[in-house]
């Protein structure tokens, strides 16, 4: 089992291979990018779905991503996404767990910043205001509010540089281990094109995008989706970020026709239904 590409690796004979994948495609990926991929990643990729026994898929619209451009003619089945499983159990234990491992009182409300990285590696996109989206997310919301910086392991090395931590308002959960768990235990996403989003939003709570060089990257791969029909809000500077936060609906009716319209599969029987395909395949049936 895996969820990205496995690169050199070559399944031994009577092995199966469950491919997971990482997330709901907002940026154009394998050969809808290819004229933007290394000619080893695309070897890679190749290699990888040759050997690939089956794919799980999250939703309709991944699952036809799948079968077009994965260089992949095998089985798909929408069964969910066994990582996204916890979005519909309780959350309370989990919440605890983060703030005791970033050194927080668990009283406080989480607001986390997770962006994703630049081909580049260029970090100028990562201009955050975060005490004034702090404030923002108190004013609106009430309680005390810490905004957790969440950087891509990419430029994971940058994140003290960029941003003035102080371990209760503004905390640097970079090197969290679990992505998930940091998403389960916040209340608010500031997302820019991560596929994070897609996930958080199966939680019911708000996710805003931050996107101040949105011109910019649309020219590295572009989207599936253009931007402004995202089921999210959006901003392109920190006053625009601030208003956003300020005048978020109590609910967000977009996100479910968004999900309606691409069929998302998702509701917290993944991880079950893949064991039982597992155990299935044990004592010797078909899928």
């Amino acid at each position: 089992m895996d969820n990205c590409r496995k690169y050199e690796t070559i399944k031994k004979p009577g092995q199966f291979y469950l491919q997971t994948w990482h997330g709901f495609a907002l940026k154009r990926i394998e050969r809808d990018a290819e004229a933007h991929l290394e000619p080893d990643y695309i070897r890679a990729c190749k290699s990888d779905a040759k050997q690939c026994d089956l794919i799980i898929s999250g939703s309709r619209f991944m699952t036809g991503l799948y079968q077009t451009s994965f260089w992949y003619d095998g089985k798909v089945l929408e069964t969910g996404t066994p990582r996204n499983d916890v979005f519909f159990a309780p959350k309370g234990e989990t919440r605890e767990k983060v703030c005791r491992a970033l050194g927080l009182d668990v009283g406080r409300r989480l607001a986390l910043y997770a962006p994703t990285f630049r081909a580049d590696r260029s970090t100028g996109a990562y201009c955050l205001d975060a005490e004034r989206v702090r404030l923002a997310c108190e004013s609106r919301f009430g309680g005390a509010w810490t905004v957790l910086v969440r950087l891509h392991p990419n430029v994971a090395d940058q994140s003290e540089r960029l941003f003035a931590y102080d371990g209760v308002r503004v905390v640097d959960a970079t090197m969290y281990p679990d992505m998930q768990e940091l998403l389960v235990a916040a209340e608010l996403l500031i997302t820019d094109y991560s596929s994070s989003m897609f996930d958080y939003a199966l939680s019911g709570r708000p996710v805003v995008r931050f996107t101040p060089d949105a011109a910019a990257y649309a020219g590295d791969r572009n989207f599936y989706f253009p931007l402004d029909r995202l089921p999210f809000p959006g901003a392109d500077d920190n006053d625009a970020l601030v208003q956003t936060i300020l005048s978020l609906p109590d609910e967000n009716r977009a996100w479910a026709d968004f999900a309606a319209e691409n069929g998302f599969a998702e509701d917290g029987g993944a991880a079950r239904r893949c064991a039982d395909l597992i155990l299935n395949l044990i004592k010797g049936e078909t899928i």
